[in-house]
């Protein structure tokens, strides 16, 4: 395709195949014709034309009819001497945006498609009005955050200049110079020429009769040092180097961030995860109880440490000029060992982001060099190879953070820069490498989820988190969720994500605890139950754990219920107190106080009653079930659950083996569906009672 601005004509040429070419002119009379792309700008997927007229003020596209006929569409006929154009996805909503570099108008501008571009449905957006004889554009994701930024040459302000898209709608930018003083630059383009993972940017400069060269090397952002990392004051983090150096000795790399102060128990602190031995290998201190001793292995990407410092207030860790010695190789997976579990110990492992950019672990692969075979995460996960969790310490709020590993999650998926995770190998007799993938390997998307367990949603699954929190806001534990999946069973499977219990001094954290788990008894923040609701009802037990926060107050919240299906009722009971159940859909939080003691704990249940689930047909028929008070057996509660056919009034009566009567304090009556009654037994003790109604 051509442009021919003396001529004012658009044409393309048809390749006959052996080396000669038949022009077809598209437009003989689009003024001052001087920039033309091909793209699939209606995405009905053959290509059509866009190109800009400077004499015309004009950016337009040519539909492809689809028999070499093109049908002339405007979308702006009032731009001050376009220059250039260029067609991309700027505002992440599946279509192709236009661009233009405005020559007189000193103007880089798109155009958002709302998905009918024939029919004149453009939205001008401004980027930058001031860039002074825009001559070329071009569309790249400069900084790897998953957007599109857009980069630009001004020839009068000899410019090569990105714009940082920061909201991923291109409606909010942070301009970034590449070179200011490249004389008469005139195009600008973007690809990823050393294979390192970034783009880089090449440019022409017309006053100069220059070709350049700027590579990215992961820092986009001019000025700013994107090898460093901070970390707060008196708490601990989990961090890992994320480029290579000369010596990875704590004191080498880190002794100048912390104030020069030595290694020790009061300035810093830096120690590793020991997995046989279970107990951590501190450097220049003494080692856990049946740890040899020594120091950790020396900082190299993709080991995770735990690092605490009390010597400066937001310490930055950095890696300067003299010690950083380049990236890791980006042109194969990154590849790190797991420790297996053995007698009486798991299989935790202590890794970081080997990458200095922003890492998809859903993209992840696990090698097992047993059997010479490799799975996606999700795969490993599904084989009971490894726990396909991340699990993420976030020393400023003092709390985990799970990272997401399905191909189709939608949050928490991602790893930053300097950021450590703890692995978990499940299996004992393999030899398992877990493969961080390059960004320049990637697929555009995640490795899809296998077919057998796609689909919660669209089967009927739900989950929702729950969240806990003191009053002021200042403790916190947010990443909590329960749900049913169609592909979840009632007991431990890939889905249930573990709890780790927050390195800090005070803290507060919710888990659901499961000592009828067929695997070592352990906490869970994700507890995923199977769609088979057996009696119409499902239980969570929960705990809420406080430490060294006495008589704080907290909030426990949850979302808008709105979104599950009203054939489930979620009942929400503080099972240490003798309160009254909360209907989850119409209140949206619960209040309680602290205790008086430094681990303090306090116990819930949140009951799922499914309204949709068949009935007994009669009275005679009818289900119903005691439980055992809960969690202390000295107390006098009891629950019992039961279902009706019909709305009726229920009279409920309970007798021990004497014939004493149990008095309830109170009950509660429903539509029909599965019903539980909450009461006191005062004066019987728990055993042998009979049911009358």
């Amino acid at each position: 395709m051509g442009a021919a601005y003396i001529a004012d004509d658009i044409t393309w040429w048809e390749n006959n195949g052996s080396e000669t070419f038949t022009p077809h002119t598209i437009d003989e009379n689009f003024n001052g014709a001087i920039s033309v792309r091909g793209f699939d700008i209606d995405g009905d997927g053959d290509m059509d034309v866009l190109a800009c007229g400077w004499d015309g003020n004009e950016v337009a596209w040519w539909e492809n009819n689809g028999s070499e006929t093109f049908t002339k569409r405007s979308i702006d006929n009032a731009v001050s001497n376009p220059y250039c154009i260029h067609a991309a996805d700027i505002d992440n909503d599946g279509d192709l945006d236009v661009m233009a570099a405005v020559d007189t108008g000193g103007d880089i501008i798109w155009w958002a498609n709302d998905g009918s571009p024939a029919d004149g449905g453009w939205v001008e957006n401004s980027v930058d009005n001031s860039f002074v004889r825009a001559t070329g554009i071009y569309a790249a994701d400069m900084d790897i955050d998953g957007d599109l930024d857009i980069l630009g040459a001004a020839y009068t302000d000899d410019d090569i200049t990105w714009w940082e898209n920061n909201n991923s709608l291109g409606t909010n930018w942070t301009e970034h110079t590449i070179d200011a003083d490249f004389d008469a630059a005139i195009s600008v383009y973007a690809v990823d020429i050393d294979e390192d993972g970034d783009m880089d940017v090449l440019g022409a400069a017309n006053g100069a009769d220059d070709i350049t060269l700027w590579r990215n090397n992961m820092n986009p952002y001019v000025g700013e040092q994107r090898i460093q990392h901070s970390i707060p004051r008196n708490r601990w983090s989990i961090a890992g180097i994320p480029v290579n150096v000369a010596d990875g000795s704590p004191g080498t790399l880190f002794q100048d961030d912390f104030g020069g102060s030595a290694p020790n128990g009061d300035n810093w602190r830096i120690s590793r995860w020991d997995t046989e031995n279970e107990g951590y290998i501190r450097y220049e201190e003494e080692n856990s109880i049946g740890v040899p001793a020594g120091n950790p292995p020396a900082f190299t990407p993709g080991l995770g440490f735990w690092v605490s410092q009390n010597a400066v207030d937001n310490a930055v860790m950095d890696i300067t000029s003299a010690q950083h010695t380049g990236v890791v190789d980006q042109s194969t997976r990154f590849q790190v060992q797991l420790e297996a579990p053995g007698a009486g110990y798991r299989g935790y492992n202590l890794f970081a982001n080997p990458f200095d950019y922003i890492y998809d672990w859903r993209q992840t692969w696990v090698y097992n060099a047993t059997d010479d075979l490799y799975k996606t995460i999700f795969e490993a996960a599904a084989a009971n190879w490894i726990s396909g969790y991340g699990y993420a310490y976030n020393g400023w709020d003092r709390q985990y953070r799970n990272i997401n590993f399905r191909g189709d999650s939608t949050a928490n998926y991602t790893l930053n820069a300097w950021e450590g995770i703890w692995i978990e190998q499940l299996v004992e007799s393999k030899t398992l490498y877990v493969e961080f993938v390059p960004a320049c390997m990637l697929d555009s998307e995640p490795p899809e989820v296998p077919e057998e367990y796609r689909g919660t949603e669209d089967a009927g699954g739900w989950q929702f988190a729950l969240q806990v929190a003191s009053a002021d806001g200042e403790y916190y534990d947010e990443c909590n969720i329960i749900g049913i999946d169609p592909m979840s069973a009632d007991d431990y499977d890939l889905f249930d994500a573990m709890e780790f219990t927050p390195n800090a001094g005070e803290f507060v954290q919710l888990y659901f605890e499961h000592q009828d788990w067929p695997m070592e008894a352990y906490k869970f923040t994700y507890d995923f139950r199977s769609m088979e609701f057996n009696g119409g009802v499902k239980e969570w037990d929960f705990t809420v754990r406080g430490w060294n926060l006495e008589g704080e107050d907290f909030v426990l919240s949850w979302g808008n219920l709105d979104g599950i299906p009203k054939r489930y009722n979620f009942t929400l009971e503080k099972t240490d107190v003798n309160a009254q159940p909360v209907d989850m859909r119409e209140a949206s939080q619960y209040s309680f106080t602290g205790g008086s003691e430094a681990n303090d704990k306090h116990y819930f249940s949140l009951t799922v009653t499914d309204g949709g689930a068949p009935l007994a047909p009669a009275l005679d028929n009818i289900k119903f079930g005691l439980k055992s008070a809960y969690p202390n057996p000295s107390n006098d509660q009891m629950r019992i659950t039961f279902g009706l056919p019909e709305m009726g009034k229920v009279e409920l009566k309970v007798f021990n083996v004497l014939g004493r009567e149990g008095r309830y304090s109170r009950m509660d009556l429903c539509p029909p569906a599965s019903i539980r009654c909450y009461g006191s037994l005062k004066g019987c003790r728990r055993r042998g009672y009979i049911l009358c109604s």
